[in-house]
């Protein structure tokens, strides 16, 4: 298993212990948010942006080279194999974790691990992760509609508003507290992609721009619903209880979409490519799930959404390296000023940090004092 999938497990383990030791002191159940390591979160993005980058290449290989012509099968095959990958996870932690079959603080890590949680069934779980599944498999669908009425560059062009619109809906869910600072670093980051991604040949529609701007909100939900979720949960409860709705919800679209006919061409297809060609999909798929989770775990939805831009970013200039693509001059000023935007973001990220540690003490006092 990877290091990135290590470090998510292991995370995953510590909080199932805290909550673990404080249910057996009777302590509150509420679970705080957990921090890991500069180092390992620094880890944990570069995971991401490999397993999710290898998962693009792959998914376009297969629909390029091989002709496969069904997309939400290869977006189902991450939530199936996720699904399958923590069950093997469960299966092992329980024949290993427990030596001592009295150790009440062992029963209850897995208890903590491995359930939504130790107060609700996995119905109730099922639907406060609903509205997660629900928007992710709605991005997707609408994602693929789009291509159809917009080019390439437009959408991507259009995408380049994503962290704003996530910005909005965090606010919108007191997941973020906006401050002009905070709109500033957004607004730049979004200027320097829509000057990245132009390429003078964009062609909208009117329709199509509809599609692409549900289903940038639509994602961005879906993100917001999943930091919300994350609060209390740990990766692996989240994904157990996300990654079979959202199978579910893709294979009722491609029902509709593509009707019984289409799915069983798409089985018959996948038999002819061979089956061995879909394990990098189910591979990658899986593990940029368990990373993409992660990372919204231990920073925040709008902090995935300024990373994912900055992904596109280090691809542009890995392309001129290795490929010598030609860029022009107005894409390498937003690749600078996109750059100037992740760095100003940080620094106003880092500066509310410092100042809500600094405030921290002096809140403690006054709930001291108000109790005397």
């Amino acid at each position: 298993m990877s290091s990135a999938a290590v470090v998510v497990i292991n995370d995953d383990i510590d909080d199932a212990t805290a909550r673990a030791r404080q249910e057996e002191k009777k302590t509150s159940s509420s679970s705080a948010p957990t921090t890991i390591s500069f180092v390992n979160l620094v880890a944990l993005i570069l995971a991401w942006w490999f397993f999710s980058v290898t998962l693009v290449m792959t998914n376009n290989s297969l629909m390029t080279t091989h002709n496969f012509e069904y997309p939400i099968i290869l977006a189902l095959l991450g939530p199936i194999s996720t699904c399958a990958s923590i069950e093997v996870v469960r299966a092992l932690t329980f024949n290993n974790a427990i030596e001592d079959n009295n150790s009440i603080i062992g029963k209850k890590v897995l208890e903590s691990f491995f359930s939504p949680s130790s107060s609700s069934s996995y119905k109730t779980a099922a639907l406060k992760a609903l509205p997660t599944a629900a928007c992710t498999a709605l991005s997707f669908v609408l994602g693929q509609l789009e291509y159809r009425y917009l080019s390439v560059s437009a959408i991507t062009m259009l995408k380049a508003l994503m962290p704003i619109i996530t910005l909005v809906i965090s606010v919108g869910f007191s997941l973020e507290t906006c401050s002009f600072k905070l709109a500033g670093s957004v607004a730049i980051i979004v200027a320097g992609t829509l000057l990245t991604s132009y390429g003078g040949e964009a062609s909208f529609d009117l329709f199509g721009v509809i599609l692409c701007f549900a289903d940038m909100t639509s994602f961005a939900l879906a993100v917001c619903f999943q930091q919300i979720l994350l609060n209390g949960w740990t990766t692996t409860n989240a994904l157990r209880a996300i990654a079979p709705l959202t199978a579910l919800l893709l294979s009722l679209a491609m029902l509709i979409i593509d009707g019984p006919k289409g799915i069983v061409r798409a089985v018959y297809d996948m038999f002819a490519v061979g089956l061995h060609s879909f394990a990098g999909v189910c591979i990658f798929g899986t593990m940029t799930l368990w990373t993409s989770t992660a990372v919204v775990k231990h920073t925040s939805a709008l902090w995935r959404m300024v990373l994912n831009q900055a992904k596109g970013l280090i691809l542009i200039a890995a392309s001129v390296i290795i490929n010598h693509d030609i860029v022009t001059n107005v894409q390498m000023l937003g690749w600078i000023v996109c750059c100037a935007g992740i760095a100003t973001y940080t620094m106003v990220k880092q500066q509310k940090q410092r100042h809500d540690v600094a405030m921290a003490p002096m809140v403690g006092k006054g709930s001291d004092s108000d109790s005397d």
